[in-house]
């Protein structure tokens, strides 16, 4: 019978490695002097959105989105042009949001050069930026930086 338990713990430890899957999506952004690490990060047509979001904090997570232009997200790499209008050609959108809500949300400012790296693998995407100047119009207008890498 110990001989049986003990194949059987070994069988059940192998199945449980090979089901082991690496993670296929990730990074981690700093916006607004905070750090987070990517939870989810989903492709949905031309967009790529990370969040942090998880049942612990549903009030004060964050977000960051990258749109690219046409129906779907860009099939080769380079290095694309931050525009706060809608893309065209190489360039991309970005929002950040913090606590969870809409409404706090940053968006890129466009037309000052800045720019963010994309690689293209198949179909796995990564973009990544640093120090991109983030405005917020609310009645009281802010900008803040937001650096991030992340990946699906």
């Amino acid at each position: 019978m110990k001989k049986a338990t003990f194949v059987l713990s070994v069988l059940t430890l192998l199945l449980i490695a090979s089901c082991a899957k690496t993670p296929t999506s990730g990074g981690s952004w700093t916006f607004r002097d905070l750090s987070y690490n990517v939870v989810t990060c989903n492709v949905f047509g031309n967009y790529i959105t990370a969040s942090n979001s998880t049942n612990n904090n549903n009030p004060t997570f964050g977000g960051v989105s990258v749109s690219f232009p046409g129906p779907n997200f860009p099939t080769t790499s380079g290095t694309y042009a931050v525009v706060d209008t809608i893309p065209i050609g190489n360039q991309v959108t970005i929002i950040a949001t913090i606590g969870g809500v809409y409404d706090t949300a940053y968006t890129a400012l466009g037309g000052a050069g800045q720019t963010v790296n994309v690689t293209v693998t198949g179909s796995k995407i990564t973009v990544s930026g640093s120090n991109l100047v983030m405005y917020n119009a609310t009645a009281v207008p802010t900008t803040d930086t937001l650096s991030f890498n992340i990946y699906n």
